[in-house]
């Protein structure tokens, strides 16, 4: 026999009645049955006109009745398809794999976190194959918001790279484009490292003083530190360049700050600990 709980304002033997076809009292099918004797069962969903609910159904045979408690589960629904969707635009974004290049060894990774954010990178070649820029992105915010501007800001990035040059350029272009385009409370902080195989050079920009590239050399490891306003903000504010001649063997990592500022239980932030800068393997060429 059938018995209902309902935790939300809509009456739910209507609901039971106008979707399973039984109401209050009648015998329950057996695959309700059969499932309310799962222990690990999850809930049965129901989705009504706009709503979602979700019916955990617990069988008490001693009394040789089905009880059914039901949740109005619409909100954490909407939230879960928003993370999705925000997840897969993020993950549009990168590089299906790292352009061979002769002379350089390049890998890239973003590894997916619960809490999805508007982290990007991309590589940007030359037609001749001989300056490759590589980029790398965290636009403010969660969520689908962040997953939306970040496309912007990736895609304003590709149209201004292939039409300029010069990294600084390239930035001020960026920023003009997204301070038009972009909400006031959203900011863009980016690293653009341009590779000039020919003369063993990076010209770097870094917008928002995004986290710090790290340049391995040898046994040491410091930080790369060009400094500059976040995209997005202010109009007409020009990006400074730093050139860094580049030796064989030199390693380069370019990161977010999702990879410098978690923090431990003691609040102490990765960047601050002993464990930063990461022990990092020593290339073979670069």
């Amino acid at each position: 026999r059938l018995r209902c709980d309902w935790s939300s304002d809509v009456c739910s033997s209507d609901l039971i009645k106008d979707e399973w076809k039984i109401d209050i009292g009648d015998d329950v099918p057996s695959t309700v049955v059969d499932q309310s004797k799962l222990v690990s069962s999850l809930p049965l969903e129901m989705k009504v006109g706009n709503k979602t609910y979700a019916f955990h159904v617990v069988a008490v045979p001693e009394f040789d009745f089905i009880n059914i408690y039901g949740t109005d589960v619409t909100a954490n629904k909407e939230m879960k398809q928003e993370l999705q969707d925000a997840t897969q635009m993020q993950m549009s974004l990168l590089p299906k794999s790292a352009p061979e290049i002769e002379g350089l060894q390049i890998t890239g990774s973003s590894v997916a976190t619960k809490e999805v954010g508007g982290d990007f990178f991309d590589y940007l070649i030359s037609e001749d194959n001989r300056q490759i820029s590589i980029a790398v992105g965290d636009v403010s915010g969660k969520g689908l918001r962040g997953a939306m501007n970040a496309v912007m800001a990736s895609g304003i990035l590709r149209i201004y790279a292939e039409q300029e040059n010069n990294t600084s350029l390239v930035m001020s272009s960026i920023n003009k484009a997204l301070c038009q385009s972009m909400e006031q409370d959203m900011n863009v902080t980016m690293v653009l490292a341009q590779f000039d195989i020919d003369n063993k050079q990076m010209i770097l920009v870094n917008a928002g003083q995004h986290a710090y590239p790290l340049l391995k050399r040898g046994t040491s490891v410091s930080h790369v530190q060009a400094k500059g306003l976040a995209l997005g903000m202010i109009p007409f504010v020009p990006d400074k360049s730093l050139t860094l001649a580049l030796q064989s063997r030199d390693l380069l990592l370019l990161m977010t700050d999702d990879i410098t500022e978690p923090r431990s239980p003691d609040g102490l932030m990765y960047q601050e600990s002993a464990r930063f800068p990461p022990l990092t393997p020593q290339p073979s060429h670069a």
